[in-house]
């Protein structure tokens, strides 16, 4: 089930500054999450797993870039540059993304407790 944010709990107008930070964290999230799962892809003598752990370190490469152009675009963009986030966030599916890409996330996806798990 697609879970979204209320049409009351989403700010339509957001500065761009910081939409474009918080999917530059985002980012840099995914790229830490993907780096953690690089030890457990193949066998570092077997080809097929060689190819697997350079594909994974070529994604971490893509979206650390992706991460750090980001973050100095938004250093660049004036303070009070609104932009419309809500049509971008109703495209969003994973609830949590959703809430983070909003302003609404309290704390960094990395700082959550160790050990948790959501199973889908």
């Amino acid at each position: 089930m697609r879970q979204t944010l209320k049409h009351q709990e989403t700010r339509p107008e957001s500065a761009l500054r910081e939409v474009l930070a918080l999917v530059s964290a985002e980012l840099g999230d995914i790229a830490a999450k993907v780096e953690e799962l690089e030890p457990h892809i193949g066998r570092a003598g077997d080809a097929s797993g060689m190819r697997k752990i350079q594909s994974i370190d070529l994604t971490v490469q893509r979206v650390r870039a992706l991460c750090d152009f980001l973050s100095v675009l938004q250093k660049t963009v004036p303070d009070d540059l609104p932009v419309d986030v809500a049509a971008a966030l109703g495209t969003v599916k994973l609830a949590d993304v959703q809430r983070r890409l909003s302003g609404h996330g309290t704390t960094s996806p990395r700082l959550e407790a160790v050990g948790d798990c959501e199973l889908f």
